[in-house]
């Protein structure tokens, strides 16, 4: 902010400097979760970018992207999508089409597709992002693991239960393989599938993985922790799946206890029983960085808390962050792995 306000009295308001000092504070913003302000900044960015610089400036497009990011973190997905469009057209007529930026804002507008619900859209763009890692980066890349996953959510959303499996069969495989099985990622790699094998009626095969996902959640995160005690109602709808009721039924107190005691008894949301676990999908967001210190890449979001996004944007569909508040607490009709 000192910096900013220096830049301001010295340089000028639109002076280059004092711009890229206004686009720092405002991945800073995003980086504490203070979008409005971050998105005050950015509005104020992009729109110098565009008159001093011109539409089609890279600095411009990824002012734009880190805009659509904050308004992802904002829920404002339609204002996302608008500034998405523009990202991935311009993107397209600058770059190749199989250009890393250009893979980047697909996968971005894909994850809006996703959160206003058009998986149609989303499962195109998504396609053509996986298939574009294929070639350029391989197999076992970390980003096309990430496109397999993403491309799993939107199935999953979309009912194509079996697809979904088979692309996450895989996910957690290469996961398991490049990040170890007690990764984050590998972990909800395998709650993902487990919420898949759900929604498929393999309960046996659900139990065994939703079995080492709360394992892992009470050693890496500790009993008391949202996702651990998500995982512990998981368990327990599928539990209830197989007829094992008396073990469903003592996971479900211990669940609703740690929800006593984490949020107080006068939570509004109770846990219901899990009819289907066809909401589980993930999204997840990667922080900003400050603009004068990195290279335009950046990861972002889907849906909930999306953390913030800094140059050249990439929305993550596979985790759908549903936010612990509005989606844990129906613990057995939110599958939140």
């Amino acid at each position: 902010m000192k910096v900013l306000d220096a830049r301001k009295r010295i340089l000028g308001v639109e002076h280059r400097d004092t711009i890229r000092a206004m686009a720092n504070l405002a991945a800073t913003y995003q980086s504490l979760g203070n979008y409005t302000e971050a998105e005050k900044l950015q509005m104020k960015v992009l729109d110098a970018r565009n008159r001093i610089l011109g539409v089609e400036h890279p600095a411009t497009i990824r002012a734009m992207a880190n805009l659509a990011a904050t308004y992802q973190n904002l829920g404002k997905y339609t204002e996302a999508e608008k500034l998405e469009m523009k990202v991935l057209d311009a993107s397209n007529r600058i770059h190749k089409v199989e250009n890393p930026d250009t893979i980047r804002a697909m996968t971005n507008l894909a994850a809006t597709y996703q959160n206003l619900g058009k998986y149609t859209e989303a499962e195109k763009l998504e396609m053509k992002a996986l298939d574009a890692y294929h070639r350029i980066l391989g197999v076992e890349h970390i980003d096309t693991i990430t496109s397999m996953a993403h491309l799993a959510a939107t199935y999953r959303n979309f009912g194509k239960y079996t697809e979904a499996e088979k692309l996450e069969i895989q996910v957690l495989d290469a996961r398991n393989k490049i990040l170890g099985v007690e990764h984050p990622d590998t972990i909800t790699a395998m709650g993902h599938l487990a919420a898949t094998h759900q929604n498929l009626g393999k309960y046996t095969e659900a139990e065994k993985l939703q079995m080492q996902v709360l394992d892992a959640r009470n050693r890496i995160l500790g009993v008391e922790h949202p996702d651990t005690i998500t995982a512990m109602a998981n368990l327990a709808a599928t539990y209830r799946n197989l007829g094992k009721y008396t073990e469903g039924e003592k996971l479900q107190i211990q669940a609703q206890k740690a929800q006593s005691r984490v949020f107080g008894g006068q939570h509004s949301h109770k846990i219901n029983t899990m009819p289907n676990v066809k909401d589980a999908q993930d999204t997840h967001a990667r922080s900003t960085v400050p603009e004068e210190e990195t290279l335009d890449s950046v990861q972002v979001v889907f849906n909930c808390p999306v953390e913030a996004v800094l140059l050249d944007t990439i929305i993550n569909p596979e985790k759908k962050a549903m936010s612990f508040g509005n989606c844990f607490l129906n613990l057995f009709s939110c599958f939140h792995p």
